[in-house]
């Protein structure tokens, strides 16, 4: 849950806010130059990456070659294993008690076959 959830800014605070931000060119609503704007939709043109943004197909080529016969230190794929199991079946939040094992009832497969 966010610390911020629920709470306000008072009005002194949302100007303080307004003044600092006059002038920085990571506000919101700047206006973008036609220069700005033919980078950015190049940049976002191409497969999503993790992050959501849109890379090249020259720049995912630059990584895969970076990654190349990179492997991953046993001590490092040691701490995956543990921080796997932690999250892992009855540990895991989403755990029911194993309730997906549960055979369907007779009904609902009559229910079914009827309605297919």
């Amino acid at each position: 849950m966010n610390h911020w959830s629920g709470k306000k800014h008072s009005k002194e605070t949302r100007m303080k806010m307004s003044e600092s931000a006059k002038g920085n060119k990571y506000s919101l609503g700047r206006h973008w130059s036609e220069e700005d704007k033919k980078r950015i939709s190049k940049r976002n043109k191409g497969n999503k990456s993790r992050t959501g943004q849109k890379s090249t197909k020259e720049h995912r080529n630059k990584i895969s070659e970076a990654l190349k016969g990179k492997s991953k230190s046993e001590n490092h794929r040691e701490n995956l294993r543990k921080n796997h199991a932690i999250v892992d079946g009855i540990l895991n939040p989403n755990w029911q008690g194993g309730k997906s094992f549960e055979p369907y009832t007779t009904d609902w497969t009559r229910t079914l076959r009827i309605s297919i």
